[in-house]
């Protein structure tokens, strides 16, 4: 050994040529002769290690080393894998000693224990090594699986070296973490799923949930990590060096240590969710079926999970399953919001068929009843715990399921399974009894008891008011059409107490009396009085005459009355129920049984032809930035439509149309106002309110008061044109719902308040 520079400020080793013998003897005298502090202090100080890195025949050329410079081999069989790589960027290999000295005798234990020799490559070289096999392509399978090699490896390298412990079970040295998540921060070394390598600044995840993994995967912000198993089947070989020094597979747990020590979340740890539903009922359908399905769970955890039994019966299981709710709602989905570090929050929203709620609630979709397996999936987590074998539980509940109406398969299945009954003393869960929701009749008095009894029912009595308004009422309504001619009529009987109540073309009542044709009054007094209202025609709304004159009805009320009901009485029963002033219940029908009327013969939501020009497809999200874009894109499209209908001059065809929100938002509860004539109807007007959305469906529309308001008070003048795939000029779909009045009193359309 020589120094070749006094100015350096360490020794460089020199190149030298001997043989094997002669270096193991050499090790072998002075571990004999030199005690152990000199021995150490000698290596530490002189570069006295050599490393062969030539052989011919007995020869062996080498050069000396630093201890500090060596160690002694490297376990995972990268370095050597990538010594190519390593080699083209120039960067320092470990100089390891195994190779050469791993079988010369005493010669592990001379470095081992006399020189403390470093096991493994130091953490730096493993980052170093992990930076240019990531850089050297696209995350693969292969490649994954070398890198998840050093993740273990470096996570192995900041635990406690401790004797008498196992591997996994050894605590992590804080003193090596926080260098080795330094050294990481700004290296692009952990995978995701969109082939590619990220940082930790940009905050990937562990997607350790499918569900959520699927709901967030579209997002780009959003870096989760490609995490496969590991993998156990051999790598490829292709020499026969390779063969020996093939790479040893990675721990998974040390793995997870590893991004556990780099301060990577799991998906789920940064994801909250909530429930929300719409239109709420009970659903004692569901309520059944759960109730016949717990007793067979109870026996199968009973005899198969006895474990997961015990602790179920610690929690009050059977507390939990009678306590359980029910119920079928319109819309079901999960509210998801994921929190990012320096970003902002990401809202996600994922429709369900089935969700059990906080282990209380069971809600299944109402278009979902008879899905039965999307029920036992969700009973699944009722009894889920950390030690059950749910996958067991799901199979039972499978076989279950396709036999519980055949008794005869049912029990073959349960003695298949070896299922028997509880013993006497067990506690059994049950699930309610469902309940059968009976409508109540009201308490009826004698006077209504009277009235009930007659047919038809009686007419309207004459009026009371004392400022002549009688005559205003009882006006000649021939010229008005039968449907708004009816309703004329129902308002002389009713005066609902509503902000509105002072235009009274704001409400709608049922009449209570019917007049009979002078052509058929001996079959009105059968009780086949004609009361079916008429429809109108769905291609039109213009009014038409009616040419039966008021002379022709003649009320029967008096000769009813005259049976065992005074005027005074019927007078009485007339009025509208006050209840305590505020709240007003709608008057009841009495002139036929709601069953024996006829439905309309169109759907509420008419579709409507779009053969029109359509507006330029816009790309639109459901942010309350582009509402305003969206609702004027539909506007667009309902106008070429009225205008195409316009321009083909048909004998229904508007005459004009009035698009007041051409130049900006008009202030109107309307869009558009559209006018019509005919040689029959004379001019009418229909008001528009176009309400549009991105969504292929969306059952809930969004009304101003004004807009409410104009609807009441216009009826059948008043239609609103629903555009759907709003930006699509592909996919748009146009309807129209025709009074809406109408609709929201005959419940075929209902109103909501959100608070």
């Amino acid at each position: 050994m020589r120094s070749p520079d006094n100015n350096c400020e360490e020794d460089e080793g020199a190149e030298f040529t001997t043989t094997v013998e002669h270096v193991h003897s050499v090790y072998t005298y002075l571990s004999d002769h030199l005690n152990g502090i000199h021995l150490k202090k000698l290596f530490q100080e002189m570069p006295a290690v050599f490393i062969e890195y030539k052989r011919m025949d007995e020869l062996c050329s080498g050069k000396f080393y630093l201890l500090k410079e060596v160690c002694w081999n490297d376990p995972t069989g990268m370095f050597r894998r990538y010594r190519d790589q390593l080699r083209q960027t120039q960067q320092a290999e470990p100089k390891m000693l195994a190779p050469f000295y791993g079988s010369l005798n005493s010669m592990r234990e001379f470095f081992h224990q006399s020189l403390n020799v470093d096991p493994n490559p130091s953490m730096k070289q493993y980052v170093d090594l992990l930076e240019l096999m990531c850089s050297s392509g696209l995350p693969t399978g292969e490649l994954l699986q070398d890198v998840f090699v050093i993740f273990a490896k470096l996570a192995d390298k900041c635990r406690i070296q401790q004797c008498g412990e196992q591997e996994h079970d050894r605590q992590v040295d804080h003193n090596y973490t926080k260098p080795l998540k330094e050294m990481l921060a700004d290296k692009k070394v952990f995978p995701t799923k969109r082939n590619g390598w990220v940082k930790l600044a940009q905050g990937p995840l562990i997607p350790d949930i499918k569900n959520l993994e699927k709901v967030f995967e579209s997002h780009e912000q959003v870096c989760l990590l490609n995490l496969p198993a590991a993998d156990k089947k051999p790598l490829s070989k292709t020499s026969a060096s390779q063969v020996h020094h093939r790479p040893v597979k990675f721990s998974e747990t040390d793995r997870a240590l590893f991004l556990e020590i780099c301060g990577v979340k799991k998906l789920s740890q940064c994801v909250t969710a909530e429930a929300q539903t719409e239109n709420y009922r009970p659903c004692p359908p569901m309520q059944a079926q759960v109730r016949r399905l717990i007793p067979y769970i109870q026996r199968f955890l009973y005899y198969h999970e006895p474990s997961t039994y015990m602790e179920l019966q610690d929690s009050s299981i059977s507390q939990l399953v009678k306590g359980l709710s029910f119920g079928q709602v319109g819309k079901l989905y999960i509210q998801y919001q994921l929190n990012l570090p320096d970003q902002d929050p990401v809202f996600e929203k994922e429709d369900v068929f089935c969700l059990l709620k906080d282990r209380k609630e069971l809600y299944i979709q109402k278009d979902h009843l008879s899905d039965k397996l999307e029920v036992c999936r969700e009973l699944e987590k009722l009894f889920s715990t950390n030690n059950t074998a749910s996958k067991d539980l799901e199979r039972f509940l499978r076989s279950l399921i396709s036999c519980l109406d055949d008794a005869a398969s049912l029990k073959r299945f349960l003695n298949r399974e070896d299922i028997k009954e509880l013993p006497a003393e067990e506690e059994k869960w049950e699930v309610p009894e469902p309940m059968e929701i009976k409508p109540e009749l009201p308490d009826t008095g004698p006077v209504i008891e009277a009235v009930m009894k007659m047919w038809p029912p009686p007419g309207p009595p004459p009026s009371t008011d004392g400022d002549g308004s009688l005559g205003h009422r009882n006006r000649d309504h021939r010229d008005e059409p039968p449907l708004q001619r009816e309703q004329s009529q129902q308002h002389q009987m009713f005066k609902l107490d509503t902000p509105h109540s002072a235009d009274k073309s704001h409400e709608s009542g049922v009449k209570m009396g019917q007049s009979a044709n002078s052509q058929s009054e001996e079959d009105s007094t059968r009780c086949n009085v004609d009361t079916k209202p008429k429809v109108e025609n769905p291609e039109s709304n213009k009014p038409t005459q009616d040419t039966a004159a008021p002379d022709t009805e003649t009320p029967h009320s008096s000769e009813n009355v005259s049976k065992g009901v005074s005027q005074a009485e019927q007078r009485q029963f007339s009025r509208p129920f006050q209840g305590n002033g505020s709240v007003q219940r709608a008057p009841m029908a009495l002139d036929s049984p709601v069953w024996s009327k006829e439905l309309p013969p169109h759907a509420v939501m008419e579709d409507l032809v779009l053969d029109c020009l359509r507006p330029n497809t816009v790309v639109f999200t459901e942010d309350n930035g582009d509402t305003v874009q969206i609702g004027q894109w539909g506007e667009q499209l309902v106008n070429a439509f009225l205008m195409h209908w316009k321009d083909t001059g048909g004998p229904d065809a508007p005459r004009d149309i009035v698009w007041y929100n051409c130049d900006g938002e008009g202030g109107q509860p309307f869009d558009f106002k559209v006018i019509f004539a005919t040689e029959e109807a004379g001019e009418y007007e229909v008001f528009v309110e176009v309400k549009s959305t991105i969504r292929s469906e969306k059952h809930f529309i969004h009304l101003s008061a004004n807009e409410l308001d104009l609807a009441l008070r216009e009826k059948e003048k008043y239609h609103i044109y629903r555009v759907y795939n709003a930006g699509n000029c592909e996919r748009v779909r146009l309807c129209r719902i025709k009074n809406l009045a109408q609709h929201l009193h005959s419940k075929e359309l209902e109103l909501y308040l959100f608070v």
